[in-house]
């Protein structure tokens, strides 16, 4: 079991380096201990310790070595593609680069040259953040303006041949092939969004589960009329064919370079723990960043775990034994697929109806790409699938379900690994002990009830916006929803970050005043959400709601949308707040003249940061602690000012900014 606990080593020592936040290090840490004590009771450890050690140096010098910034060239390997973006990796360092409508792929060797800088991108509260998947495949810069060289190029262009074959589909067929062949989903194709829309777009995916399985089935056939090394060769010469039609994807790799290991330990020295960790280890070496791919970890996670579960999974029957492993792989990924915030009632019942439809859709695709494209086969069979996925959408119930939090998915996977070295070693006891205390945390993770005595605060993430939550003890109000265009704010963000929250209900939402990145989440939201009152007349205040009591002091008006903009004075979560809106210099200072009284803990600067707000006498006269700034990376209007940031740290007030933290967040729990 060598390999597999240096291979666990090397995951834990990249996570570890590779933390930026404190909870993160606290999970990491205690993710690295948990395996050095296991790694100490199978005798273990220095394998564990060199994996770990070895990552560890190798992540926080990755970490902590600075890139050369402004002008200058990169000579490297393309190690990742997509529509319109690559990544570069030189010896050290990977960096991304802009390039609509490119064709390189993985493997061609490119001289290009630029501006060299951090890489920063505008993220949103609750949705994938491009940014961070970036940073976990290695990238650390940003070559803007790039100018590229070819150095050398794979002769074999399997982006030109994609393209080509998908080219002769309707829609709906290439993008199921795309998706399955390719690992490209185009959430345009109709048939993607249905898929999408069931909770079902998993079963869509190019996955090292779908390619273990076309390659067991390849064996398994000539086995049936040959030897069983005659069917390993098979299935590798197969392997060997399909993998770079999507060599991107860590599971397939790993899943061929398990077997390529198998077939080459003729006399079998390794066991299944050692093949396991060995091919991991393989990846890890050729690109260490690999250690962060959850295609890897949790690839390695379901073989062990149905390898340690293999006497309960075995049965003769074929369809018996697809129907339990099936349910385990479910189990085993329900944290993940919770985390989501929404639930699919039946999405479980629907997949292993249609996955093994897609396998044979998917290899009809394959020998379709490798000889000539079956058109009309191919579009009747897809034409089918969406049929059936139109039927499957007739009943289907999406349960508003809290999506768990990383600590909980943390937390039961660690339960859920300890249990099963546990039951390994042979300790009973302790493993039905872990069981219940994983169903625990799942049910406590998943209760759709507020937190009782919490009071909360959050400055929501809505890139270059403003949105406010107040939450007091049951009682929730938001002030204004961000808006950004060609996006729906409300459903994407707003939505799912109250869920998470576990509020569902607003019992108002206060609009400071009519700019749309203000406002733009409205209609939205009072369309998709229990929103009980909607308030944006200064007349309406003073404003009192359960405890909440909110002052407006801006009653001047004015010829502009800013002049009219509210200024919120309210107590939350122990804390007096002040909103601002976009109100201007000029609204600050009638405020200070009519009311020299006002005051605050916690400021939210006007107009994300302009200077046309934030005077130094409106700062002297508030006196805050706390200056919160809502704006988006890189946004175009150059916020937050310089001059504002001058101004607030000459009074060493502190500043907490969404487009640096995202969401800030103040809470605190009261009797």
């Amino acid at each position: 079991m060598g390999f597999l606990f240096a291979f666990f080593g090397a995951v834990g020592g990249l996570s570890l380096s590779s933390q930026e936040r404190g909870e993160n290090i606290v999970l990491a840490s205690i993710f690295v201990f948990a395996l050095l004590c296991l790694a100490l009771a199978k005798k273990q450890w220095i394998p564990y310790l060199l994996g770990l050690g070895l990552l560890l140096t190798f992540g926080l010098l990755w970490r902590f070595l600075p890139i050369a910034l402004g002008r200058g060239e990169a000579l490297g390997v393309v190690t990742k593609t997509g529509e319109n973006y690559f990544l570069l990796r030189t010896f050290f360092h990977s960096y991304y680069v802009a390039a609509k409508g490119h064709d390189y792929q993985v493997g061609d060797i490119l001289r290009v040259s630029g501006n060299i800088k951090e890489l920063k991108m505008t993220t949103y509260e609750s949705q994938f953040s491009f940014l961070d998947y970036l940073k976990n495949l290695g990238a650390k810069g940003e070559i803007a303006s790039p100018r590229i060289q070819d150095v050398f190029c794979v002769p074999l262009r399997i982006g030109a041949m994609r393209n080509r074959f998908l080219s002769s589909f309707d829609s709906s067929t290439s993008g199921l092939l795309g998706a399955l062949l390719f690992g490209r989903k185009d959430y345009d194709s109709s048939i993607i969004a249905s898929a999408d829309g069931l909770g079902l777009l998993f079963a869509l995916s190019s996955s090292g589960l779908l390619f273990g399985w076309l390659l067991t089935l390849i064996c398994n056939g000539v086995q049936a009329i040959s030897t069983e090394r005659k069917g390993m060769i098979a299935s590798l010469i197969a392997g060997a064919l399909l993998l770079p039609l999507n060599i991107e994807k860590i599971g397939l790799s790993r899943v061929y370079l398990g077997r390529l290991v198998k077939f080459i330990d003729k006399k079998e020295k390794l066991d299944y723990f050692s093949r396991l960790g060995l091919s991991g280890l393989i990846l890890i070496a050729i690109n260490p960043f690999h250690a962060l791919s959850s295609g890897l970890w949790i690839g390695v996670g379901i073989s062990l775990s149905r390898y340690l579960f293999s006497s309960f999974l075995e049965e003769k029957k074929k369809a018996i034994a697809f129907i339990k492993n099936y349910a385990f792989v479910q189990l085993f990924l329900l944290p993940l697929t919770l985390s989501s915030g929404d639930t699919h009632l039946f999405s479980f019942l629907y997949a292993p109806v249609l996955l093994p439809f897609m396998a044979i859709f998917a290899a009809m695709g394959i020998l379709s790409f490798i000889t000539l494209p079956f058109v009309h086969p191919l579009q009747g069979y897809a034409s089918f699938l969406e049929r059936m996925m139109g039927f499957f959408g007739k009943v289907n119930i999406a349960l508003p379900l809290p999506a768990i939090s990383a600590t909980s998915v943390f937390l039961l996977y660690c339960c859920l690994f300890l249990g099963l070295f546990l039951h390994e070693m042979g300790f009973r006891r302790t493993r039905n002990a872990l069981v219940i205390a994983i169903s625990g945390i799942l049910c406590i993770s998943l209760l759709p009830a507020g937190y009782l005595g919490l009071e909360g605060l959050y400055f929501v993430n809505v890139g270059q916006g403003d949105c406010t939550l107040i939450y007091d003890r049951g009682t929730a109000v938001m002030i204004d929803t961000g808006g950004v265009a060609g996006m729906d704010i409300a459903t994407e963000t707003l939505i799912p970050y109250l869920r998470k929250k576990r509020i569902y209900h607003l019992d108002a939402l206060i609009i400071t005043h009519p700019d749309y990145d203000h406002y733009g989440g409205r209609d939205s939201l009072t369309a998709h959400f229990d929103v009980r009152r909607c308030i944006e007349e200064a007349e309406e205040f003073p404003l009192s709601i359960g405890r909440l009591h909110f002052e407006n002091y801006n009653v001047y008006g004015g010829d502009e949308a800013n002049d009219r903009s509210l200024v919120l004075d309210f107590k939350a979560a122990g804390k007096r707040v002040l909103v601002m809106g976009d109100a201007p210099v000029e609204v600050e200072a009638k405020i200070i003249n009519d009311h020299p009284e006002v005051d605050c803990d916690i400021l939210k600067v006007g107009h994300h940061g302009s200077d046309t707000s934030t005077s130094e006498k409106w700062l002297d006269a508030v006196t805050p602690e706390i200056a919160v700034i809502s704006c988006g990376r890189k946004n175009s209007y150059g916020h937050p000012s310089p001059k504002v940031m001058e101004r607030l740290e000459a009074r060493s007030i502190t500043v907490r900014r969404t487009d640096l933290e995202g969401s800030v967040e103040y809470c605190r729990f009261s009797p």
